[in-house]
């Protein structure tokens, strides 16, 4: 059965670095993505900081277009054009933030847009709890 692509989706390369042990269960979409299974954008951002890694929002945003007959295929169409693009922006997961629809006889056109997001290794992790006694320590330090 395929995945509906609606906003929160969260798509990944094949091959992106995960921490741990985790795996990432997911459909394959197209040119080595995979559509992630059981986690949006918020949920897989949660997972991956209790693991003590990041998963950051970059720069930019990734929006492309499909016209079809049927609303899921544009819609689907229009994600593997996003994809094309941000392969060759070096980009490894997206978040999909937003998806419009139009009909014109018949036709769905489907804009999807979508925010680059990345999974990085923390290099530090600062204590949220008590900042002030954070600060005196470093200070302490220097």
């Amino acid at each position: 059965m395929t995945r509906e692509i609606d906003v929160g989706t969260v798509l990944i390369k094949d091959g992106t670095r995960l921490p741990g042990h985790m795996r990432l269960e997911g459909e394959s979409l197209s040119n080595g993505w995979r559509l992630v299974e059981k986690f949006d954008g918020y949920a897989l951002s949660r997972k991956i900081r209790e693991a003590g890694w990041a998963f950051v929002h970059m720069p930019g945003e990734v929006k492309a277009t499909a016209l079809s007959f049927g609303i899921a295929r544009a819609v689907r169409q229009a994600t593997c054009r996003g994809l094309v693009r941000s392969a060759s922006a070096g980009i490894t997961c997206l978040e999909i933030t937003q998806v419009m629809l139009q009909r014109f006889f018949g036709l769905a056109y489907v804009t999807v847009m979508a925010r680059p997001r990345s999974i990085l290794e923390e290099v530090a992790q600062l204590p949220s709890r008590n900042l002030s006694e954070w600060h005196r320590a470093k200070l302490a330090g220097a």
